[in-house]
């Protein structure tokens, strides 16, 4: 079978924006870090949770911590990792996808949401969804920020081979 077969869409056709459907295929080392990372964060998040478990239609601290506080590393780590660094796909696969990625959690904020709907906390529900999303937004910045100050203000464009 001749790579263009394997990289094109059934019925023919170039993928959209560029994929390459099927090509990709992770070594075992990376799947390894992002499992590691994975691990981790899902320990530390498991931990946040008995320290600080929900109430019975109350707000649900725990999660809004650990998703705020995983947003606000993540910035961090995408100027660090990213724009400054240069480091292996395994250190970034290992804190970002597995780390970061295992830390936060959609799913129970989606299921505390829901679980304040259905118990007619609506405002309480409105408001958790409010903060837990502009949270997330202001802590993905701020980590950015910070982590540009921190490192200076000229590392990009040095990387980028702009001027100094």
């Amino acid at each position: 079978m001749s790579r263009s077969h394997v990289n094109t869409r059934p019925g023919g056709g170039s993928p959209p924006f560029g994929r390459h459907y099927g090509s990709f295929r992770p070594p075992p080392s990376l799947v390894l870090a992002v499992s590691a990372g994975g691990a981790l964060g899902a320990a530390a998040r498991y931990g946040i949770g008995l320290w600080a478990p929900p109430p019975a239609g109350g707000f649900p601290w725990a999660t809004l911590f650990v998703n705020v506080s995983g947003s606000l590393l993540l910035g961090v780590l995408l100027v660090t990792l990213l724009e400054r660094a240069r480091p292996s796909r395994h250190l970034r696969g290992f804190v970002g996808s597995g780390f970061c990625g295992a830390y936060t959690t959609m799913s129970a904020f989606a299921v505390e949401t829901n679980l304040l709907v259905r118990d007619d906390r609506y405002v309480l529900a409105g408001t958790y969804v409010l903060v837990s999303i502009a949270g997330g937004l202001a802590a993905v910045w701020l980590g950015m920020h910070v982590a540009r100050r921190v490192n200076g203000p000229g590392a990009v464009r040095k990387r980028i081979g702009g001027p100094p």
